[in-house]
């Protein structure tokens, strides 16, 4: 079932109910009072914490219901809440999350369909002087983007060693009216306990979430702003916008000199890059008139007009190939400000980074300060060794939590994950030492019309780059450059894969086990099959055993290639190597739709952004399920793809 990135996210998760066995045990205690040092001592405490601690919240059947009734309005409800067994007493929860992460998650009825949902608690919600140490807020992240549950803490981690102020994070189990919800990423609020805790003199100054300085008007600054609501004037975010848009390029460093902390954000871009943060502040989102980015904070240094960034929700992180391959970097100044850039399948429209007034200001400032901030992170926070060590002292406090885990990964896909995360760490590491020691940067692997792709010349950083993946949550999928036995010559691509079920209910996971591998066209950008006169692709496969391979176009023309539903070929392959002509005449839809949508082959042919493959699970039952613990472990290879053209003989 071939998905685009976005609609993927939504597909791979299930429709559930907020409930689960109860298979967490419970640390005791629930009846005693919550000793007077966890109000008082600093939250360092929770995050700095060697074990995996629990929350235990109970909620009534009717605030539970409320809640549930009305998930994307982000409404409180009272909860009863027990930390490691303590009573803390009543606080306020709720669902928490944006289009990707909540509203994504709901489906035109308002039903949850994703197994797991980020939730907040409100410790001063019924009570404004109550604290837990010294903490107003908690947020628990669902992680339903990332199997190896690992991003978020260990991306903070590195903004936090490049001494950059960000918010500290841990892994807990939640569980709800005794029923276990797994393993969360527990992330610190950034409010004003957050900046009392890191700015001098008393971290009093204005804390903006998600506004950048690109606009006059006072209120425009209102609505993200969390601290100083009843003060605050603007002034000095106004000034900083009018400075931008008055300055030139000459003039730029020099603004942003006086009014942001340009070590601080050589430092920043150098985390936010070295993690290829796809979704922070250098993508320029663009639909009609608006223009944005997200997932941040400024702080403004009380009394003055200076600005500090803050990161926020790194869970889009640590994936060397992104749908923003083809939108200019951000330190990238020779740009188009006209072009908006389609990414993710034409989900969503972009724009170049240097063209916002900031951004162009950084970029310029990293000719000369940016080298000395890769260095650094290299030297330092960026040591594969050290980095490696925390991810396997993680592993291990999280690992029954998340074997017991119902609608997390899963302990197999789990592990598969994190081993996937180290790759990609030692590609991402070797890219950075590339770019610290000048040398050019990699070029995605791309393919090619007018050439055998036969994957001899690139790299694995190459490929990694150019190269996309993914599959339902508890399936684990990798597709790579490979040099043991290949096909032909010194090397090919694989995939592996293992498909389990997703969970085991005949009415949510039978269609769950999927996995699409993603090779893309030079720049990602499309080709016209018929203007290049291509009637076949041929190409060279083998497999583990016999199975089938789906191979499709990706085309923004396809009007269900988001359910799936695209032009292709399916292949039985087995472990004898097999070339196979595919005719462009022949390509239909997958058997498995029963009403095809009304669109013809040979339009569609003259917009395809990429070749997509996709291993089709092998050894279900009827119902589509795996039983008795059973699995589909495999490997496809893929070898000499040719793009055949018509030849014209002269008699």
């Amino acid at each position: 079932m071939t998905l685009n990135l976005f609609n993927f996210i939504v597909l791979s998760v299930v429709a559930a109910s907020f409930c689960a066995c109860d298979s967490s045990p419970s640390t005791g205690n629930s009846n005693h009072e919550i000793p007077p040092p966890l109000i008082d001592n600093d939250a360092g405490v929770i995050f700095d914490n060697n074990e995996l601690v629990t929350f235990e919240l109970t909620v009534t059947p009717d605030d539970w219901d409320q809640l549930n009734k009305h998930i994307v309005e982000e409404i409180y409800v009272p909860a009863r809440l027990s930390y490691s067994g303590y009573d803390v007493g009543k606080v306020g929860l709720r669902y928490k999350g944006s289009v990707g992460t909540l509203e994504s998650c709901v489906d035109k009825n308002g039903k949850q369909i994703c197994p797991k949902l980020s939730m907040k608690i409100k410790f001063n919600k019924y009570d404004k002087n109550k604290r837990f140490y010294g903490l107003k807020r908690l947020n628990f992240h669902s992680l339903m983007y990332d199997p190896s549950l690992m991003h978020d803490r260990l991306a903070y981690k590195m903004f936090r060693d490049m001494n950059v102020d960000a918010p500290r994070a841990t892994h807990a189990r939640l569980k709800i009216n005794d029923k276990y919800m797994g393993v969360f990423s527990l992330v610190e609020q950034i409010d004003g306990r957050f900046t009392d805790n890191r700015f001098s003199p008393k971290g009093n100054g204005n804390l903006y979430k998600e506004l950048w300085p690109t606009s006059k008007d006072a209120h425009y600054y209102d609505k993200g702003l969390k601290t100083n609501k009843e003060s605050a004037n603007h002034k000095g975010m106004i000034a900083f916008y009018a400075a931008l848009s008055n300055a030139s390029d000459a003039e730029l460093v020099h603004v942003l000199e006086t009014y942001a902390d340009v070590k601080q954000l050589m430092r920043y871009l150098a985390v936010d890059s070295a993690i290829l943060n796809w979704d922070g502040i250098t993508a320029w989102y663009t639909e009609n008139d608006y223009i944005a980015n997200h997932n941040f904070y400024w702080y403004q240094l009380e009394g003055k007009n200076y600005f500090q960034l803050i990161p926020w929700d790194l869970d889009n992180t640590f994936s060397l190939c992104t749908g923003f391959r083809i939108v200019p970097a951000w330190d990238n100044l020779n740009v188009d400000c006209d072009k908006i850039y389609s990414v993710f399948d034409g989900e969503a429209s972009v724009k170049a980074p240097a063209c916002d007034p900031l951004m162009r200001a950084i970029a310029l400032a990293a000719k000369s300060e940016y080298p000395a901030a890769v260095k650094q992170l290299i030297d330092g926070p960026f040591n594969l060794d050290t980095i490696f060590a925390d991810i396997e002292r993680w592993s291990k406090q999280i690992e029954d939590g998340v074997n017991n885990d119902l609608y997390g990964p899963g302990l197999e896909a789990w592990r598969d994950a994190v081993d996937s995360l180290k790759h990609e760490l030692t590609l991402l590491h070797l890219r950075l030492k590339n770019t610290a020691n000048g040398m050019p940067k990699p070029k995605p692997l791309e393919l090619s019309i007018n050439e055998v792709n036969d994957f001899e010349t690139c790299d694995a950083l190459e490929f990694a780059l150019g190269a996309l993946s993914y599959s339902n949550n508890r399936s684990s999928f990798s597709f790579r450059r490979n040099t043991d036995s290949p096909i032909d010559g010194l090397a090919d691509t694989r995939i592996n894969f293992e498909y389990r079920n997703e969970y085991d209910d005949p009415e949510t996971g039978a269609w769950l086990q999927w996995g699409m591998s993603k090779l893309y066209f030079e720049n990602m950008e499309p080709v016209d099959f018929s203007a290049a006169k291509i009637t076949s692709i041929e190409l060279t496969v083998k497999a583990d055993t016999n199975r089938s391979l789906r191979v499709e176009f990706g085309s923004p023309l396809q009007s269900q290639g988001s359910e799936g539903i695209c032009f292709g070929w399916t292949l039985n392959l087995s472990p004898d190597t097999k070339t196979f002509t595919l005719n462009l005449d022949d390509a239909t839809f997958p058997d498995w739709v029963t009403k095809p949508p009304k669109e013809n082959l040979k339009d569609i042919i003259t917009e395809i952004e990429a070749i997509s493959f996709i291993p089709e699970p092998k050894g279900v039952s009827s119902d589509g399920l795996f039983h008795d613990g059973k699995t589909d472990p495999g490997w496809i290879q893929i070898d000499d793809i040719i793009f055949k053209k018509t030849t014209l003989v002269t008699i």
